[in-house]
Formats: structure tokens, sequence, C-alpha cells
């Protein structure tokens, strides 16, 4: 084999048996090196997988000599179960928002607040999408009825998938004629905005090398072959129409270092065949004689009905947290939310109530005090705030159940009261003020004591 891997972190070179490099529109590069053990020794294995699992290691690869990848970060290593051979797969994976911290494809928690979609776009999204002046006034036309307090919540998604959310939600719960998608590599600094129809004068302005046709210097022609199902195909939302997509098989035979290196720049999405690109796979395989074989698979839809705006059904998010700001007059409290990020982990919570009166204003009216734990709700409808469920008991009782007991002066206000009682004891530690024009009384007995 004349394909290796060296590491930084450890001497020896690693033979490896294939790699892949994957470019999907709207997802980092990624490359994956395959490694083959030629030896059987489960110790000095286990203690090169301790090594490569740790962090900042780096890796390159090459071919007969020649650098194919330069020293790069290892992002992950899998073993790989194989029949007759130890293989360990190695992993880079290529991010170029280096401004962009923690990244647009490491999952976060933290609570978004804006009082309309654009908004929320520029406040949370700027480093990682370009928006137009044409789309800017549509998606400012988005409000939130409640404006800033109107929480979004984004628990353990990256934001790359937080920004396809609301797109999606803005494509089909918002009452929109036009959708929009996202254009653009991860290659690129920033990904952008476009109206996903035609008519609309979206306009990709394409480079010609992003014409694959013009880029294939193989002298075998392309095998066509139905897509592989694909979670991440596009689809056609709007009409419920799930679009096939065709994979062309291209053989390059071998590997050429002059045609790799014009290939490897080229960015998606892009044109093959008078269709929309939007992934590309292209498999090395040492063949041991000194031949790296090279396959590309192009995968591709219409053009008229490309779109990389993934469906997303919003889910209901139970969460907790402690009370840290409240006014007993209001209906919202601001809620803290443990392991959510600092600069964003407050959300304002609606109060609820099992009876609000007949106008809303009335009825039974409790706020949670400060620095206690709450359970809170945010429903599928991203228009709709965030609601309390209840407190939560984190401490013994001062008495046993049933009781009823409020630490602060109540107010009680009754319309008219009826209510029979077997028993009742009332203990005063100070006085008792009954202010009535009148009072009726009923008893069985024929003596009423007061003491």
């Amino acid at each position: 084999m004349s394909l290796k891997v060296q590491f930084d972190c450890i001497a020896e070179p690693f033979l490896c048996s294939s790699f892949y490099c994957d470019k999907r529109m709207g997802f980092p590069i990624e490359y994956g090196v395959t490694l083959v053990f030629n030896y059987h020794n489960d110790k000095r294995l286990e203690e090169i997988v301790k090594i490569l699992g740790q962090e900042k290691n780096r890796f390159s690869l090459s071919f007969d000599g020649e650098i194919i990848l330069p020293m790069v970060d290892l992002s992950e290593c899998v073993h790989i179960e194989h029949p007759s051979e130890t293989r360990v797969m190695v992993k880079y994976v290529q991010n170029m928002f280096e401004d962009y911290q923690p990244g647009p494809f490491v999952p976060r928690k933290r609570v978004l607040k804006a009082e309309n979609l654009l908004k929320m776009f520029q406040k949370y999204f700027s480093h990682l999408v370009k928006i137009d002046d044409n789309i800017e006034f549509e998606l400012e036309k988005i409000k939130f009825k409640d404006k800033e307090k109107n929480n979004l919540i984004q628990y353990q998604q990256t934001d790359y998938e937080m920004l396809q959310q609301l797109l999606s939600w803005y494509n089909y719960n918002a009452n929109t004629e036009d959708a929009l998608t996202v254009t653009g590599s991860a290659a690129d600094n920033r990904y952008q905005l476009a109206w996903l129809q035609e008519k609309k004068g979206r306009d990709l302005q394409y480079p010609e090398q992003r014409n694959l046709n013009n880029a294939i210097y193989s002298e075998f022609e392309s095998i066509v072959r139905p897509g592989v199902k694909d979670a991440l195909t596009p689809l056609v939302y709007k009409k419920q129409v799930t679009v096939q997509n065709i994979c062309y098989t291209i053989n390059r035979r071998r590997f050429d270092v002059d045609e790799w290196k014009k290939w490897k720049v080229i960015e998606l999405p892009a044109y093959y065949n008078n269709h929309h690109a939007y992934f590309i796979r292209d498999t090395f395989l040492d063949t041991k004689d000194k031949i790296l074989s090279w396959e590309t698979s192009i995968y591709v839809l219409p053009k008229s009905v490309m779109q990389d705006v993934v469906p997303m059904q919003n889910k209901v998010w139970v969460g907790t947290g402690i009370v840290v700001n409240r006014t007993p007059t209001n209906f919202w409290i601001e809620v803290q939310l443990p392991g959510f990020e600092s600069s964003a982990d407050k959300a304002d919570v609606r109060i609820t109530s099992s009876y609000s009166g007949h106008s809303g204003n009335a009825g039974l009216h409790l706020v949670p005090e400060k620095n206690t734990e709450v359970e809170i709700l945010k429903s599928a409808d991203w228009l709709a705030p965030i609601t309390l469920l209840h407190n939560i008991r984190s401490k013994e009782v001062v008495e046993k159940a049933p009781f009823w007991k409020l630490e602060d002066a109540a107010k009680w206000d009754f319309q008219s009261l009826h209510k029979e009682v077997k028993d009742m004891n009332i203990t005063a530690l100070d006085t008792i003020t009954w202010k009535t024009k009148g009072v009726t009384t009923k008893m069985d007995s024929t003596k009423m004591e007061i003491s």
C-alpha cells in the first residue's frame, strides 16, 4: 500500500486502504480515512486508539509520497468492523467559520429573543448567513405577538440546525407564499438566503468552475442510477411531493494530483448535466499496485425543485429553572435555565392560572416566588409564549398533606360565598376583623360559643 497517514502524536506512519471526501450543500466538507493495522496486538491497538481519542491531534494523508491532505485537525476516530483486518477510521471536518464561535455545527443551549424574524436572524445568525435587502423586508413582516418576550429555545441544536428550523417555520407556518432556502457550502465564510422560486429572480451566479461537466476530465462516461435513500434529500414541501434524487457515478480510473487540485476547490451547489448538484462524494481505494482508484458520485436534483430546507416539525420543549425576577401584579416572570449559555440563559415565562375570571384579569392569581424552582413549557407553536406549568417541590414541607399555607398577605374577594363545613377551627394570633352589612347563621345546635 502506498496510501499513508502520519499523526503528529505518533512517530510511525500508518497504511490506509481508502479515503473519501464528502461535499454536501450547507454542510462542512468531510474527509474520512480508513487505517489498516497489519499486526494483531490488542494492547498496542488500544494504546493507539486512546491516543487518537485525545483532543488536539492532527494528521496528514499522502499517496506515494505526494501530499493529498496536509496536516489537519483530527475530528473523530472510530473502529470499523472487518472480517480479516483491524481497521480504524479517522475523520477531518473542515470548518471554515473560524471567527464564529462555538461554530455552526456545535450543539448549543440558549434562549433566543427578538421582536420579529429579521431581528432574530440578525441577532443570532448574522455570522452564519447573509440576507439581501429584499429578503429582509419579508422577514421583518413576521412579528412576534409578545415582541422580545416571545422567546425561542435552542436546546442541543447546532446554529445551522436552528437556522434551518427557522426557515422551515417561515416557509410553512407563517402564511407566506414565497419560500426561502440556503445557498452556499461550508467552505464559504457565510451562507446566503435566496428565494426558492425562479420567478423571484433567484440567480446564484455560479462561476464557470461550478459547471461540473467542464471540470471532469475522465475518459469514462458516467453511470446513471437512482439515488440512494437520503434523509437529507431536499423536497418540494409546498406540494408535499418527494423528489427522486439521481446519482451519477463516474469512474476516473486513477488518482491524478493535478486533476484533484482543481476538483477539490469546487463549491456546492453546482450544475451537472443541467441538474442541480447538492452532494458529491469522492472515493479513493488503494489497489496495492501503486494505483489509487478514484470514483466520483454526484447527487443531483432538477434545478426547478431544488431546496435545502429540511421540513422540521417544531417539538414541544419542557424544562426547569429558577425564578430570578417576578412582580406580584404582572403576568410575566423571568426564569434562569441551568446549563444554558450565560449570556442567553434567562427566559420570559407567562403566568398561567386555573381560572382567570370573566375578563382574564381576575380569578386566581399566584406568582412563584424568587429563587424557587419551576417547570416551564414552550409549545410547538413558535408564536406562543413560554408558559408556566407549576412550582417544583425541592424542600421538606412544613406540614403534612393536605394543607394550604400562604406566607404573605393575601386578598380574597368574593361576589358571594356558599360553603358547608363540618368542622372549622380558626385561630387568630392577633385580631380578626369582619366588615359586613349583616350576618345570617344557621345552626343545628342551640348554642354558639365565641371565645
